[in-house]
């Protein structure tokens, strides 16, 4: 189940899709979902917090406003004295999660307890 809608993606990309964006924009929110929930280690409460809404609409809007010119995969390009760096996944086909959205949904992460593994009694 996708966490946004083509309209909230239409929202992020300040504009309507068009026929061909609206063909794949199912799937590009399917995976990005899938992402987001891998990164939130759990479900996120229903509805689903705008916060995450507007993370996830905003990954799909990344992918449509990617220019097609990048190499997949690029890390590094260099040409004599001038080079360009990317950021991790953001030549991919694929959604990436940025620094500042992993900070964004941090608040809705589920997080692990950690309890010591000594004992409570008193030693002498």
């Amino acid at each position: 189940m996708a966490l946004a809608t083509p309209e909230d993606v239409e929202a992020a990309l300040g504009r309507p899709l068009t026929p061909e964006e609206a063909e794949r924009v199912g799937n590009q929110l399917e995976e990005a979902s899938d992402l987001v929930l891998g990164y939130l280690k759990c479900p996120p409460a229903t509805p689903t917090p705008d916060a995450i809404v507007r993370v996830v609409a905003s990954m799909v809007a990344a992918l449509i406003n990617r220019p097609p010119t990048q190499p997949l995969n690029a890390e590094l390009l260099n040409a004599g004295p001038y080079g360009t760096r990317y950021t991790e996944g953001s030549t991919s086909n694929s959604p990436w999660l940025t620094g500042g959205q992993k900070m964004r949904l941090e608040p809705y992460r589920c997080s692990m307890v950690s309890m010591p593994l000594v004992s409570d009694r008193y030693s002498s």
